[in-house]
């Protein structure tokens, strides 16, 4: 199914394989059917759950850059700097990329949508595919799939809008499935309401008198009955966290010493990770999370723990998942309070201050820095000086003004942050691995490198402090006894994975190929040989 293939075509392959190996031992025979037949449900099985096609406008390369996000009607493939070029039908206002989505489910010949600064333009059939390196405020999609209980009978359906909740309306049937709740109402909107306020209610079904109530499962089914009319949960108007959406609901609050945490059986954050470390269940991983100053969500996958900062990139529901946990912070810490102290303007103490005498990068110019707090973090700051290289991102900071507490407050909530740049007035640049530190050109005198040392109220240096040693000299221990690998998910693309069995199971033919062969042929020399020793 990957390649184009059928299944007659792959028995006529291994028909001529083992044609092929006619002069072979018959356990070499054997073990090349059974290499072919374990490579075939391979591909059988993974196939079967790739439902929907890469579309030949965007490219193997740019579909797996995108991510799926899922509205009522379907799911679409969405990317960032990128557009789709031609084939407009409409335009309208939309306050995000996912608001964007609805308005394209709303219009029955939309199939892709282009947003960018509140406007969404929605296409049928665009001409072009266009990706740019840096445009993160520019957004595509395509929807690849709609929903099995939505069908054709979306675009007629009634839309029901309660307090908080949005809700399609299917006329004459009804979703038969296990039912949470059944209980008598008086109208349609009495149903509706009873679903709103039960967090696991998706579906629901009122014949005139009975609200029967749904959980979101797959058992669900749609069945026309005359004079009964289903309903379904498609949208929250007010969702705490626009990456959860309604199911923010079927999550469970968790008390540590020092906060409170949203948290998610089978689900996980993806993107903006700080650090990853070890932890033995979820609660100590909400401790870690605790020590972690700008750590607000998490992620817990078997003993790895991810702790994530304010923006992670998306939410993934793993359904049947017991050993993944997703993890939200809801109230401020406490103990970010004692890494907090007032800025009273004073010199620093002695101890406070790190040695960095011996640094490759700023050890030259240390003591032609000072020291400079802001409300989170330590600086040491040289002024007239410029950090070369190491930017995360390819223009300036847009800021209100362009002072020395405005960017290093910008680095501050950036933990990928190590290095700042400032000219005064004009620029603001952050940056990670900055490869010199060197006298601004000219002597000038209105730009700033800054170097961050660690928490305000924390002596040393944190963990993440960039430091480079002279050669043969050893770095200080880590934090942590052994690297954890952060690569613990599935491919969230199928065609990575298609990909990767693709070229494992090449080489495992190729393997069985070679090693067959040179198992005949040695038999035909043992043969020859023996033949000679009789002769």
């Amino acid at each position: 199914r990957v390649h184009g293939g059928t299944f007659s075509n792959c028995l006529t392959t291994m028909i001529k394989v083992v044609n092929g190996l006619k002069r072979c031992d018959k356990k070499v025979i054997a073990g090349v059917l059974c290499a072919c037949l374990v490579i075939f449900a391979m591909f059988a099985i993974i196939g079967s759950h790739y439902d929907y096609e890469i579309d030949p406008l965007v490219g193997p390369d740019n579909w797996s850059n995108g991510i799926n996000k899922e509205t009522g009607l379907g799911v679409y493939r969405v990317w960032t700097s990128s557009d789709f070029l031609g084939g407009d039908l409409a335009f309208a206002e939309a306050k995000n990329v996912e608001s964007c989505l609805y308005a394209c489910d709303e219009n029955k010949e939309c199939l892709y949508v282009s947003f960018i600064d509140g406007l969404c333009y929605m296409k049928d059939s665009p001409t072009v595919f266009q990706a740019f390196s840096k445009r993160p405020n520019l957004y595509t999609a395509k929807r690849i799939r709609v929903k099995p209980l939505v069908g054709e009978e979306w675009h007629g359906a009634t839309v029901l809008e309660t307090t908080k909740t949005s809700f399609r309306i299917f006329e004459g049937f009804e979703f038969h499935g296990e039912s949470s709740k059944e209980l008598t109402q008086s109208s349609l909107e009495a149903c509706a309401r009873l679903c709103e306020e039960d967090s696991n209610c998706v579906f629901a079904s009122f014949d005139g008198r009975l609200c029967s109530l749904k959980k979101d499962s797959a058992k669900v089914k749609k069945v026309a009955v005359t004079g009964s009319k289903a309903i379904m949960k498609v949208r929250m108007k007010e969702v705490p966290d626009p990456l959860v959406k309604h199911h923010w609901a079927k999550g469970g609050e968790k008390h540590t010493k020092s906060g409170v945490y949203q948290t998610w059986a089978g689900c996980q954050f993806h993107g903006h990770d700080i650090v990853a470390v070890k932890a033995n269940n979820l609660e100590a991983c909400l401790e870690e999370c605790d020590k972690e100053l700008f750590c607000r969500h998490v992620t817990l996958v078997g003993k790895e723990c991810m702790l994530k900062g304010w923006s992670p990139d998306y939410f993934e529901i793993l359904t049947g998942r017991s050993d993944v946990w997703a993890a939200k912070q809801l109230s401020t810490k406490k103990a970010a309070q004692q890494y907090r102290v007032p800025h009273t303007g004073m010199p620093p103490k002695p101890e406070d201050v790190p040695d960095l005498h011996g640094d490759l990068l700023v050890g030259e110019f240390y003591d032609e820095a000072d020291d400079y707090e802001t409300k989170f973090s330590r600086y040491r700051v040289w002024k007239g000086f410029e950090f070369q290289g190491g930017d995360l991102h390819t223009n300036t900071l847009t800021l209100d003004t362009y002072t020395l507490d405005s960017c290093l407050e910008a680095c501050d909530h950036k933990p990928d942050c190590a290095f700042v740049q400032v000219v005064m007035g004009k620029e603001c640049w952050l940056k990670t691995h900055p490869y010199q530190l060197s006298r601004a050109v000219d002597a000038r005198l209105d730009t700033f490198g800054a170097m961050k040392l660690g928490r305000v109220g924390k002596t040393g240096l944190d963990v993440n402090t960039v430091q480079r040693f002279a050669r043969g000299q050893a770095p200080p221990p880590s934090r942590f006894s052994s690297p954890v690998s952060l690569n613990f998910q599935m491919p969230e693309n199928k065609t990575e994975l298609m990909s990767g069995l693709g070229s494992a199971s090449l080489f495992l033919v190729v393997v069985v190929g070679v090693f067959a062969a040179a198992v005949a042929y040695w038999k035909k020399l043992q043969a020859a040989f023996y033949v000679n020793e009789l002769n």
